[in-house]
């Protein structure tokens, strides 16, 4: 969805889901996004980055500095749930105290295991 600015910046593309991009409409994305930099804003929004999404992101940077961009506007911002935000969801959702005990525990547990990119509020 391709969003018009309110401050005559150009446009804002927000992508949601990236992660579910398949690698060859990855490269597609950052082809056709090469020479639409200086006047389209781009959020990109995933459960998971691997390597590639990093390398890509890197080359977007590197391409911003080569025009002269002197403000960082390729930044990754990366987040993770807490513990505190799993409890209140639990909460919320009327998790009994010995589940919402089970369901950390595999959160802990998941994470220690797969990564960060297992942990999601849709499975509390």
């Amino acid at each position: 969805r391709v969003l018009a600015s309110n401050s005559g910046d150009g446009h804002l593309l927000v992508v949601d889901e990236y992660h579910m991009l398949s690698d060859d409409q990855k490269v597609e994305l950052f082809e056709w996004l090469a020479d639409k930099l200086s006047t389209l804003r781009v959020i990109l929004i995933a459960n998971r980055i691997d390597s590639k999404d990093r390398e890509k992101l890197e080359h977007c940077r590197k391409m911003k500095q080569e025009e002269g961009s002197t403000e960082s506007s390729v930044v990754l911002v990366e987040t993770r749930l807490t513990r505190a935000k799993v409890e209140e969801v639990m909460e919320s959702r009327n998790n009994t105290a010995e589940l919402r005990e089970y369901i950390a525990d595999w959160c802990v547990a998941s994470r220690l295991v797969f990564g960060e990119e297992s942990i999601s509020l849709r499975l509390v």
